[in-house]
């Protein structure tokens, strides 16, 4: 008897599944033609959709004709080498458009109104897609939304204040000029085999673990001013001042929530500054007139001393506001959300050459040169009603480098485009997005334009770099903005 139950419930499974699959595919192709129709009504149109395919071969077609490396000017146009299927689409449909990723119809904005709507939506009308695999990398303050994520970020912003951010500079100056710096769990990490990648997984959050509980103990054993000079010790600090001011357990961060925290500081802050170090050093190698200038004006300030924070807030001092900039890896949720609105904050740069390069090279080469968002829900956004279930592509680059907003010369480097200050740097005052905008811009933005800064000053003093012959400008989003084939930098020393 029970046998005979058992193949009738295989069965009726079995009837399930093979009833299931003509529905889904039905109600793929009705809710497809629905979405279309309502998109195309406010003037979005694409590509040919292929059934269940979408783009997906087109996108395919065109990232392969482009996936050797070959000879190419060093141009600062990198919209053809970053996404070839993109260019080619905006190039035929404008700037307003969709395409199809699978059966997810995904629309393009470029418009910077519309995308600081976006990224300052605090309903959570535009969410971060989920990615499993991501999320097994990292997860953290970035990947949390609603009340999650304001109780993270207010813990940890304090470890993050200029003034914590002073005492750990002696720390990262030290370690900062091997600048080609290494992410030593990408290089164990496994691309063909999830279960090492699960064993990797545990060993990382063991590691962290036993790390944590370590300093735990230390800072319970010590006086409250011992031990300030590391991260871990400000975010633990942060943590448990935070339980004490509201009398709640609950208030605090976990010990699986600091893990998470300081895997999430690892990669984002290692990965997002090396490279924005490593364009500057490649940049800076393809216009020789401004290293010279740099290294000039270095030189006259400090001469062949060690920079201080001091002398980063002294050179040529040039003092405005700027925006919260935000260390993501393509992991961050860079986008609005309930909770916590950081104002931007006077903070002094370094001279009026190092905020330039800086800044222009953030603005040709993005560390985060797209994010996505889709909607749960009927989102309004300016004149266009934005279905559920669409994703939102908001393409960074690409607003860099628009004559529109930038002028003729938007794709020259020329760092004095800033001098007086990113307002009045393009015809937009806000049309700058190197690492995000709204109340969930990075949290660690003081720390990765401290280190950019000292690089900027440091490594000039000593030495004058310029690009290998073997050098191939080929700009790949994996899935942050780096070098595809390296950058074979040559370093000459003084």
């Amino acid at each position: 008897m029970a046998l005979v139950w058992s193949s009738m419930a295989l069965v009726y499974v079995f009837v399930v599944i093979i009833s299931w699959c003509p529905f889904k595919v039905v109600y793929s192709i009705w809710w497809k033609m629905m979405i279309e129709k309502q998109l195309e009504k406010q003037g979005f149109h694409g590509p040919p959709y292929k059934l269940l395919y979408g783009n997906i071969k087109d996108m395919k077609f065109f990232n392969e004709n482009n996936d050797q490396p070959r000879a190419m000017k060093t141009s600062h146009d990198i919209s053809p080498l970053l996404d070839p299927f993109l260019h080619n689409t905006v190039a035929n449909y404008g700037d307003k458009f969709v395409t199809w990723f699978g059966t997810t119809p995904r629309v393009t904005i470029t418009d910077p109104k519309l995308i600081r709507e976006i990224m300052s939506n605090k309903s959570g009308d535009f969410l971060k897609p989920r990615n499993s695999f991501i999320d097994l990398l990292v997860t953290g303050v970035a990947s949390y939304h609603g009340e999650k994520w304001a109780k993270h970020r207010k813990i940890i912003n304090p470890a993050f204040h200029i003034d914590k951010l002073k005492v750990l500079f002696h720390v990262f100056c030290h370690k900062l000029l091997p600048f080609t710096l290494k992410l030593v769990i990408f290089r164990f990490l496994p691309t063909r085999t999830n279960r090492r990648m699960f064993n990797i997984y545990k060993q990382i959050r063991s590691l962290l673990r036993s790390m944590i509980e370590k300093r735990e103990k230390v800072i319970a054993m010590v006086d409250d001013d011992s031990g300030k000079d590391n991260l871990l010790d400000l975010l633990l600090k942060s943590s448990h001042a935070q339980v004490e001011a509201s009398k709640n357990l609950k208030s605090g961060l976990t010990i699986e929530d600091v893990i998470d925290e300081c895997k999430l500081f690892y990669f984002a802050g290692q990965e997002t500054t090396e490279n924005l170090l490593t364009w500057t050093l490649v940049v800076l190698s393809m216009h020789k007139n401004w290293q010279d200038r740099a290294r000039e004006e270095v030189l006259q300030a400090i001469g062949s001393n060690t920079p201080s924070f001091d002398d980063l807030s002294s050179l040529k001092i040039v003092s405005f506001r700027i925006p919260f900039l935000c260390v993501s890896f393509l992991l961050l949720g860079l986008c609005s959300d309930e909770g916590l609105w950081l104002q931007p904050s006077p903070f002094k740069l370094v001279s009026s050459f190092s905020l330039g390069s800086t800044c222009k090279v953030l603005r040709l080469y993005p560390p985060v040169p797209s994010i996505l968002r889709c909607t749960k829900m009927k989102a309004e956004l300016g004149d266009l009603v934005i279905p559920a279930g669409v994703h939102i592509s908001l393409p960074f680059y690409l607003i860099h480098h628009d004559p529109k907003l930038w002028g003729e010369d938007a794709l020259e480097f020329n760092p004095e485009r800033f001098s007086e200050g990113i307002p009045k740097a393009s015809k937009d005052q806000t049309s700058y997005f190197p690492f995000g905008w709204g109340p969930r811009t990075c949290i660690g933005q003081n720390f990765a334009l401290l280190e950019a800064k000292y690089a900027i000053v440091a490594i000039p003093q000593k030495f004058w770099f310029e690009l290998s012959p073997l050098y191939v400008h080929a700009p790949w989003k994996s899935p942050t903005l780096r070098p595809k084939f390296g950058a074979q930098i040559i370093l000459n020393k003084f």
